[in-house]
């Protein structure tokens, strides 16, 4: 059971309400297929199968609405229950054979590829807020949304480095401010300021929650103003966007095969950076734009990657990563940061080794960190594409360097997490206030999420199995990672 909700008709009891498993909202800027399903009945919304039967056992009526007989919804053609699978090509055996695509998609059946709501189910979900769900509106004294104090603003980014002319959504997370799921304010004196600037462009924006493209490459202070009926507060972050762009390149490499070879990179990491791609051979991708990390000159960081080396194909597995540090779009020989070798059938582990960014690294430049895994040994020709790879997976990366005396982050102390290895308790200490920890396993699933309001938490982590973790740690809007193992 993913869910489940109550019909309006339980609207002021003690037992109303929506309830479903927090993992589908894991991150902020994904809400789940199932909390919109379970919110759709609590709106009034059946589901568009509603009698069907015993497990779709029987065809509902055309016309029939209510418990067990139909979804009251005369645009909803008849259906049997789809039982998650989403079968956009096959035909409705109880409407006249009409195309299953009328349906797989909709909110309120059940498959894995809910995106829609359909014209009777948005009238019916709006005639129940203005009728039995009257009391949720403000303009019928529903005083629960106004806030009882002056905001302290605060934030969170999709990301701080990218490349010119792209964009990073910003998420509100003041504090006496409401979340609005439109990008109108609907309480009195509620606004948002948002100014971007690098000294010579200004960037801006008024919703809650905005999506801001960067069209010219600096380094970007953020300006935020929050204002509520009871007063207004600003932050300001230095550094809080960097805009570079787009990283040199000098060819871009092909690869021979792509699809199921047990041959690939599974996950890549170094500092903020973490994707995972799977196991699958994928050829060359470029995440250079969307994948990107901010690090400073002479500190020591580290990367990890998890290659595979499985499958029917008795071959080794090559792995190396570079990082252009001068930037001119050829990966030589120095700037080489992880090499290994796997004999066939390795399986898939983790790897990784300390990389210390070197003193003339170019800064305020996207550089591109190139990471392949290859069935043939990795030679110049490769890396200049003068040939294809027969099996390989090529990703590209961004780092942006910055310089530490000209970027005040890095003259305050480091936050620390220990002891690493861990046991039982991980202390969490920062100079400024920790905003919000999180901690994901080795493989992204998110166990941890709460927020704080003080410079140094501690984790009572002795239920968690031993192994890797992910520690997410954010003050003044900014994420910080850190790996940490658990015995």
């Amino acid at each position: 059971t993913q869910g489940f909700a109550n019909f309006p008709s339980s609207h002021g009891l003690p037992g109303d309400g929506a309830v479903f498993l927090a993992n589908p909202t894991s991150t902020y800027s994904y809400i789940g297929n199932t909390e919109t399903h379970e919110l759709g009945h609590s709106l009034n919304l059946y589901h568009t199968f509603e009698g069907d039967g015993t497990f779709g056992a029987t065809c509902p009526s055309a016309t029939g609405c209510g418990p067990g007989v139909g979804d009251c919804c005369n645009d909803t053609p008849p259906h049997k229950r789809s039982t998650f699978s989403c079968n956009m090509s096959g035909t409705n055996e109880c409407d006249n054979n009409s195309l299953n695509s009328l349906i797989a998609s909709n909110y309120m059946n059940y498959t894995s590829c809910m995106d829609m709501f359909i014209e009777d189910q948005k009238n019916r979900m709006r005639t129940t807020l203005t009728t039995i769900r009257a009391s949720f509106l403000i303009e019928n004294g529903n005083l629960s949304l106004i806030p009882n104090g002056s905001p302290t603003p605060n934030y969170s980014p999709s990301g701080q480095s990218i490349c010119a002319s792209e964009s990073i959504q910003f998420y509100d997370r003041s504090s006496c401010i409401p979340n609005f799921y439109s990008t109108t304010a609907a309480i009195p004196s509620l606004s948002f300021h948002w100014v971007f600037t690098n000294g010579a462009t200004t960037v801006s924006a008024t919703t809650e929650n905005p999506l801001v493209r960067f069209i010219l490459p600096g380094n970007y202070t953020l300006t935020y103003t929050v204002t509520n009926s009871l007063g207004t507060n600003t932050i300001t972050v230095p550094n809080a966007v960097t805009v570079n762009n787009s990283s040199t390149i000098s060819c871009t490499p092909t690869s021979d095969y792509v699809g199921p070879s047990g041959h690939s990179i599974s996950h890549v990491g170094f500092n903020t950076i973490s994707k995972y791609s799977g196991y699958t051979n994928e050829g060359y991708r470029d995440f250079s734009c969307i994948q990107s990390t901010v690090v400073s000159r002479n500190q020591l960081y580290y990367f990890y990657i998890t290659p595979n080396s499985s499958g029917f194909l008795n071959l080794n597995l090559y792995t190396v990563a570079y990082i252009d540090y001068n930037s001119n779009g050829i990966f030589e020989t120095n700037e080489k940061i992880f090499e290994l070798t796997l004999g066939p059938q390795a399986g898939s582990n983790e790897h990784y080794t300390a990389v210390t960014i070197p003193n003339d690294a170019v800064i305020n430049t996207n550089l591109r960190m190139r990471v392949i895994s290859s069935t043939t040994p990795i030679t110049d020709d490769l890396m200049n594409c003068n040939v294809s790879y027969s099996i390989g997976d090529i990703e590209d990366y961004a780092v942006t360097v910055l310089d530490p005396l000209a970027n005040p982050d890095f003259t305050r102390k480091p936050i620390l997490l220990y002891p690493n290895p861990i046991k039982d308790n991980l202390a969490v200490e920062s100079p400024v206030d920790i905003d919000k920890i999180q901690i994901y396993t080795n493989l992204g699933q998110l166990l941890l999420d709460n927020n704080y309001i003080q410079k140094k938490v501690t984790l009572e982590m002795s239920s968690y199995s031993k192994g890797i973790y992910f520690v997410g740690v954010f003050s003044e809007g900014k994420p910080n990672y850190f790996k940490i193992i658990k015995e």
